[in-house]
């Protein structure tokens, strides 16, 4: 799985469980698409940072998910797009150390109620 680029899980209502922490050893991983599966649970990994060629991350829609914005995440200066709207559990600020991530133009947080 370390030369994997992309990877669509999406609307899966039987997949549960946290997000890996192994997947960060997915150093050429560009597309991650994980939004809409309830199951999912627990924090955003703070390894997933070693995933520096990510362009396109999309979490939103998973209301289990909870914690804080990870820092280390900065370290994905190949982001483009990252979607983490409509998780009602995360909480936090806006973590300074994304300002790193030059690449980024679309970026999704708002919750809907």
């Amino acid at each position: 799985m370390v030369s994997m680029q992309g990877l669509q899980l999406y609307s899966n209502p039987k997949l549960s469980g946290t997000l890996p922490e192994s997947w960060s050893g997915m150093v050429k991983m560009q597309k991650l698409y994980l939004q809409s599966n309830p199951g999912l649970s627990g924090t955003l990994p703070e390894s997933w940072s070693g995933m520096v060629k990510m362009q396109k991350l999309y979490l939103y829609s998973n209301p289990k998910l909870s914690g804080t914005l990870p820092e280390s995440w900065s370290s994905m200066v190949n982001m483009q797009m990252l979607a983490l709207s409509s998780n009602p559990k995360l909480s936090g600020i806006l973590p300074e150390s994304w300002s790193g991530m030059v690449s980024l133009q679309y970026l999704r947080l708002f919750s809907n109620p």
